[in-house]
């Protein structure tokens, strides 16, 4: 028997979950944060923690800084010149040298980890994300839930923990960055 839960997502496709991954179903309480911290390419705010009885969902949002922006717009014409103008052997170059490893949007390349007073180790999952030219909003469940003992968290927000890190590892990042993989941007303690 399979040991992964089987979701269906719009369009059919299957996605997978590890058995006991929370749900989300009965919420206990929400924590408003915005909080914010500088990260490459731009900032991330922590918006809400939703605490649930088997786990809780961190909701935060990343904004492209100007110079992240302009670099995306300058990748995107270029991409569309070569196309345009049927230059395929330089595009797929273009798309082997510069891209190979970057992230789709700079958001994809931070993490967050949650502790607390009590030592509980979390684990956390993805939950999805939305995107717009200059800003990702995106969630992330945590569990197990958050116990009663607890009178504090820690988030904090890490840097290189997405598709960077082998990158990162052989002293490149296209976003310029001088952090190591998963490095600590910002460390919030928030009380429960």
């Amino acid at each position: 028997m399979d040991s992964m839960i089987h979701l269906t997502e719009s369009g059919g496709r299957r996605l997978r979950r590890p058995p006991g991954f929370m749900r989300g179903r009965k919420l206990r309480r929400v924590l408003a944060l915005a909080l914010s911290c500088p990260v490459e390419g731009g900032s991330v705010t922590l918006v809400s923690l939703e605490l649930y009885d088997d786990g809780s969902i961190l909701r935060y949002f990343a904004v492209a800084s100007r110079s992240m922006r302009e670099r995306s717009q300058a990748i995107a014409r270029d991409l569309q010149r070569l196309a345009r103008e049927g230059r395929e052997e330089e595009l797929r170059a273009y798309v082997e040298q510069r891209l190979r490893g970057m992230p789709h949007h700079f958001g994809d390349n931070l993490g967050l980890r949650l502790e607390d007073d009590a030592g509980t180790q979390y684990a956390s999952m993805p939950r999805g994300a939305s995107e717009s030219d200059d800003r990702w909003d995106a969630s992330v469940g945590f569990t197990p839930r958050v116990p009663a003992k607890a009178r504090q968290l820690r988030l904090t927000v890490l840097e290189g923990t997405g598709v960077f890190p082998p990158i990162r590892q052989r002293g490149w990042s296209p976003i310029g960055g001088q952090r190591a993989a998963g490095e600590p941007v910002a460390t919030f303690t928030v009380d429960l």
